[in-house]
């Protein structure tokens, strides 16, 4: 994971934090305010204090998470910074989708193959439109956008670097003050006990003496005291001769009750809090009342050691001490001043002269009660107002599938093959199953044939035939497939695995492509294979995997018609398609991931093609006509109708998620995405339901956007494939894209669509 990856996801947390803190701390303050209001006519100052240090408290203390309003298990809140990632994809984290095959193509004459297809119209090249189509710079603009997928700061990471430079510069003046404060302190000239008057010398002595430095200087305002360990008591020069002896002495009660309390200490990290909390109004609310009740709480120990009985004088001597003239600057905190701000003057002056209100010291035996049924009832209400939302059902389905994989994966951690052996989960069971067979049907060459098929030699002897190819790919796309099922199923490091891919290198034919360019197929099966490639070694890309996959992204390059996409043939003439852009589009993407290097008109030109064939207005997105229906061979074009597949709509919606466009900027993905749902899987042989391309497809681009479509659309998934796995683990070749016999094809697309579900 690189440093800017790290500073994003530690961003997610800590915006994550800053919701829970700052919703505990509004609403911890706004229960203390009415318990405040209750109780503050019979209370003292002591109790305010402490009531209101709990919003403050909240800041730093974890508020537990609680269930649910319907008893649901709470998810984690989702911040800017974890939703987007979801959006756009996973990056190398997991692999990205391809698509297989999804139109009717428009192929070449040929003996073997004339007649298997219902011959889509031919398209012609596109040219950026301003009415049709993005603008050449808004494309390009997407086009180079594709490195910074994973490497570009999340909203939250910027807003994190935001808040650091306003935190630090904030520190840098807490840290300057607090030095010029030391220089003041340290510059006052010591005062013995003797010097304060004789009335009050008695009563002074051991409580300056065993507490505090006494100290006089000419740079403050009025009383203080600084420092935490060996706290000094300072006074305005020339204090000692303007007070009687009685208000000399509530001055300094008032001062060294401060350092009783450990009030410096205590405003020290309020400030801090202060400064780390400094876009929140709520936390500078609470410590405006924080500091109020702190004068106010020394007022009345110093009037609880001085007597009563001249509440008038000492309020007086107050007023006086706050009229005095300005010497020189005022410090600043952790000084703990008695004059405070003059806004709190008038509180302060008619508590002191309210002789109904009684005196205390401290805490009384009442407050304690009352600050732990506030301090329960703000977490209580913080935890619940602050609480996950119940879980969707799309959220629900994915506890469940968290909480099947993990027992899955708690009691049966076997392998056979590199495949997890599970025993759980319908569906994990399903993917393990399918892997198995996967693993078992591969060549020893190392790729896979798209399966096999029974001949009748003479009516009596029957051989087996591997079937070289099946829907859209040739050997090399549909080893492709399987190498993508393995990834996505869990076996990305079994032995089957690295065969695979040592296959796909040995059959690279000079120009890069994977596979050879003997049949139709070799563009949309090289594009799978690129992915594949790409995907397995996006986080540990060598020389020779780089030179590998450069080359391959060079013969994408080739193939790409000028201002135009993909279609079948090499050298491009003019005609492209939504499937093979699409998919060669997303391995462009996991290409360039990796460093591989390309033009970024191929992005721009796919991107445009993209754009041509979407329908605004409805967001379907057709194949080689805008809006157009899904595509379907010629031999399943009446057993397989195109209304039950939005296939093409789903590959594009892949594409657009790959290149980081975002649904809540484009409409036309909110609008794909519905129209791809409503299509949600079926299996029935008799209607000709069955998909395996638009089921893949639309699992991987409904699970990316997410919502509840995804969640129906699981379920609907779950129905289709579990219960019509045979015993081997692979599926029959019976839906609208496997030739027949294609079982390892149908096995590859509908274990990978399985595994996708079960991230």
């Amino acid at each position: 994971m690189s440093l800017l990856e790290t500073w994003n996801e530690g961003a997610a947390q800590w915006l994550d934090l800053v919701w829970r803190s700052g919703i505990a701390t509004t609403v911890a303050a706004l229960v203390v305010a009415l318990v405040w209001l209750v109780v503050r006519r019979w209370s003292s100052a002591h109790l305010g204090y402490a009531l209101f240090l709990i919003p403050l408290v909240l800041l730093v203390v974890p508020i537990p998470r609680v269930a649910a309003l319907d008893g649901a298990t709470p998810l984690r809140i989702a911040s800017i910074g974890t939703v987007w990632p979801e959006l756009v994809g996973r990056g190398s984290e997991a692999p990205s989708l391809v698509g297989p095959r999804e139109a009717t193509s428009a192929l070449r004459p040929s003996a073997t193959v004339e007649g298997a297809l219902d011959l889509g119209p031919r398209s012609s090249p596109v040219h950026p439109d301003p009415v049709t189509a993005r603008s050449a710079t808004e494309v390009a603009i997407a086009a180079r956008a594709i490195p910074q997928v994973n490497d570009s700061l999340s909203p939250s990471g910027a807003l994190l670097a935001l808040w650091a430079i306003v935190v630090t510069a904030l520190l840098g003046r807490f840290v300057v003050n607090q030095l010029r404060t030391h220089g003041v302190v340290r510059r006052a000239r010591d005062l013995e006990i003797d010097a304060l008057p004789p009335e009050i010398r008695a009563a002074m002595r051991p409580l300056i003496r065993d507490r505090a430095r006494l100290a006089e200087s000419d740079e403050l305002h009025g009383p203080a005291v600084w420092g935490v360990w060996s706290p000094t008591l300072v006074l305005p020069t020339g204090l000692i001769e303007e007070l009687d002896p009685r208000e000399l002495r509530w001055v300094l009660s008032h001062e060294l009750a401060h350092i009783r309390r450990h009030d410096v200490a205590i405003a020290g990290v309020q400030r801090l809090l202060q400064i780390l909390w400094f876009f929140h109004p709520v936390v500078w609310l609470v410590g405006r009342q924080v500091d109020r009740w702190r004068e106010c709480a020394c007022d009345e120990v110093a009037l609880s050691d001085c007597g009563p009985g001249s509440r008038r004088s000492f309020a007086e001597a107050l007023v006086r001490l706050a009229a005095r003239p300005e010497l020189g600057p005022r410090s600043t905190l952790p000084v703990q001043g008695l004059l405070g701000p003059k806004s709190l003057l008038e509180t302060r002056v008619l508590r002191m002269i309210d002789s109904k209100r009684t005196i205390q010291r401290g805490l009384g035996l009442l407050a304690l009660p009352v600050l732990l049924l506030t301090g329960g009832s703000s977490v209580l209400a913080a935890a619940a107002i602050g609480q996950d939302p119940a879980p969707s059902e799309q959220e629900r389905v994915a506890q469940d599938d968290e909480s099947s994989a993990r027992g899955a994966a708690d009691t049966a951690q076997e392998k056979s093959g590199g495949a997890v052996v599970t025993s759980t989960s319908p569906s994990l069971e399903a993917v393990s199953a399918g892997i198995r067979y996967l693993e078992s049907t591969q060549a020893e060459d190392g790729g896979w044939w798209a399966g096999q098929v029974e001949a009748v030699t003479e009516g009596v002897n029957l051989t087996v035939t591997n079937l070289g190819q099946s829907g859209e790919f040739n050997r090399a796309g549909v080893t492709g497939l399987a190498l993508m099922a393995l990834f996505e199923g869990g076996a990305a490091e079994s032995e089957q695995a690295k065969r695979g891919l040592a296959y796909l290198v040995s059959v690279q034919d000079e120009i890069g492509c994977f596979g050879g360019r003997d049949s139709y197929l070799h563009n949309a099966s090289h594009a799978m294979a690129t992915l594949a490639y790409a995907t397995y070694h996006a986080d540990d890309a060598d020389a020779e995997v780089l030179a590998v996959t450069q080359k391959a992204v060079g013969f994408l390059e080739k193939a790409r018609n000028p201002y135009g996409g993909w279609r079948f043939f090499y050298p491009p003439d003019g005609d492209n398609d939504t499937f093979v852009t699409s998919l060669s589009l997303r391995a462009l993407v996991k290409a360039r991931e990796l460093g591989c290097k390309f033009d970024d008109d191929a992005v721009t030109g796919g991107l445009g093609w993209l754009d041509e064939m979407t329908d605004r207005e409805t967001g379907r997105c057709g194949y080689t006509e805008r809006g157009g229906p899904a595509p379907r061979l010629a031999l399943t074009r009446d057993t397989h109708p195109a209304t039950w597949s939005e296939m093409p709509t789903s590959m594009a919606l892949l594409a657009r998620l790959a290149l980081g466009q975002l649904p809540e900027r484009e409409p036309e993905i909110v609008a794909g995405a519905k129209l791809v749902a409503q299509a949600a899987p079926a299996w029935s042989e008799e209607e000709g339901s069955i998909d395996y391309y638009h089921w893949l497809f639309g699992t991987d681009a409904l699970r990316q956007i997410g919502g509840d479509e995804y969640a129906r659309w699981k379920k609907k998934i779950d129905e289709a494939l579990i219960p019509h796995q045979d015993e081997d683990g692979s599926w029959p070749a019976i839906d609208a894209w496997s030739t027949e016999g294609a079982r390892v094809h149908a096995t590859a697309l509908n274990t990978w669509t399985l595994a996708i579900t079960n991230r």
